[in-house]
């Protein structure tokens, strides 16, 4: 096994980080599209479920 120099593990962060924002975006894209489905307030209800 090769050393992970301090190079890698700043590669794997950037990458890691770049994968959550894109995860986060998505998610975003997902909620409003169910906010445009579902009622308000059944969409409120659930939001707050989802916070717990």
């Amino acid at each position: 096994m090769s050393e992970i120099t301090t190079q890698d593990v700043n590669r794997i962060q950037e990458e890691a980080q770049k994968q959550d924002r894109e995860a986060k975006k998505a998610q975003e894209v997902v909620v409003d599209a169910i906010s445009k489905m579902t009622p308000q307030r059944q969409y409120e209800k659930e939001k707050e479920q989802n916070k717990r």
